[in-house]
């Protein structure tokens, strides 16, 4: 495949990380969390920095998702792995523990927890 060489890694990189869905997506859940969460359910743990700390890590965790979706394709064909053989599995496993860590690596540098 053309698509999947090292020399065109602009052309694969570049529209997964455009950044615009990603931020209005963060901003949504922001707006969502203190609209719903916080006013309409009635609960007082969702503060302003929360909902913040939550939309930030939202960021890191989409862009890294799409990193690594992005990357270990291309990876695995150049070692000679079929790359549908680690596109789910590996992905998901590598992308939910890594989301998890993100998460409570922002909560501590924002929330001071």
């Amino acid at each position: 495949m053309a698509v999947l060489e090292v020399k065109n890694l602009k052309k694969i990189y570049r529209p997964r990380f455009g950044g615009n869905q990603v931020q209005a997506l963060s901003c949504v859940n922001f707006v969502k969390m203190l609209l719903v969460d916080r006013l309409l359910l009635s609960n007082p743990d969702v503060t302003g920095m929360v909902a913040f700390t939550v939309s930030a890590t939202l960021i890191f965790v989409v862009i890294f998702a799409k990193g690594v979706g992005s990357t270990l394709p291309i990876l695995a064909e150049k070692i000679g792995i079929d790359p549908a053989v680690m596109a789910s599995p590996l992905i998901s496993t590598i992308t939910d523990a890594v989301s998890l860590l993100i998460y409570f690596t922002m909560a501590t540098f924002i929330l001071h927890i």
